[in-house]
């Protein structure tokens, strides 16, 4: 492994933060995890192979306020998601 692979692969590594409606028994707003997006996806993926939208409303920590932002327009893809995800 070179010292390139080793730096992106821990460059992957971070917070991150579901911003989507809460889902009792399955996930809740606001929620935090610590890791890569892959291996938040893994622990979650009875809840993402029921609800694929949870994906796209896990974000890194540095682009919360945007992505709220975004929710708060209520156009574009993850809008649609979260609404999406409250008709479940």
């Amino acid at each position: 492994m070179t010292k390139s692979t080793k730096k992106s692969g821990a460059e992957n590594i971070g917070v991150f933060v579901y911003l989507g409606p809460s889902i009792r028994g399955v996930i809740q707003n606001g929620a935090i995890f610590h890791g890569t997006r892959e291996q938040i996806a893994n622990q979650l993926s009875d809840a993402i192979e029921k609800r694929p939208a949870i994906k796209r409303l896990l974000v890194r920590d540095t682009e919360i306020a945007a992505v709220k932002a975004q929710l708060n327009s209520s156009k574009g893809a993850l809008s649609i998601a979260y609404k999406r995800l409250l008709g479940d």
